[in-house]
């Protein structure tokens, strides 16, 4: 569990919101904590946001996929249960993110990837393993 040196390491927020999610259910189905720092994991996902405010898929890149949004929603459902913690509320992710990849035209479908820098839609499919993602996106949300 330790970062590879140099430019070995990938650094992607969507995994790192990911984890914020994940250490959390496990202390809530367990009760031990996982001893992850989440505020400061939260801190690292803020701070990778693109101008938009969605995750770029890694570091250094403009591109986004839809995937990353939703593991910012349920770190945001995760970080957000007291008024006081930093950064945009669920529902406001949650609206940004149906808007630009979930809109209604599409009938039940999504977009995958768009490209930061100029807004285009870089996909020409609709990934099945997304709809893990959507759907516990969709679960973190209820439980709020």
């Amino acid at each position: 569990w330790t970062p590879l040196e140099g430019d070995a390491q990938a650094h992607e927020p969507g995994h790192l919101a990911e984890w914020i999610y994940l250490a959390d259910r496990f202390r809530a189905t367990t009760g031990i904590a996982s001893g992850l720092p989440l505020a400061e994991m939260w801190q690292r996902v803020q701070e990778s946001r693109l101008p938009s405010g969605f995750l770029p898929d890694r570091d250094g890149v403009t591109t986004r996929r839809l995937w990353p949004q939703t593991e910012f929603l349920k770190a945001a459902c995760v970080m957000n249960r007291s008024d006081t913690a930093p950064g945009p509320r669920p529902s406001e992710i949650a609206a940004q993110l149906w808007e630009s990849y979930i809109p209604p035209a599409l009938k039940g479908g999504w977009y995958d990837q768009f490209d930061e820098s100029s807004g285009a839609c870089l996909s020409d499919n609709m990934p099945a393993s997304t709809f893990y993602h959507i759907d516990s996106a969709v679960e973190a949300c209820c439980r709020l």
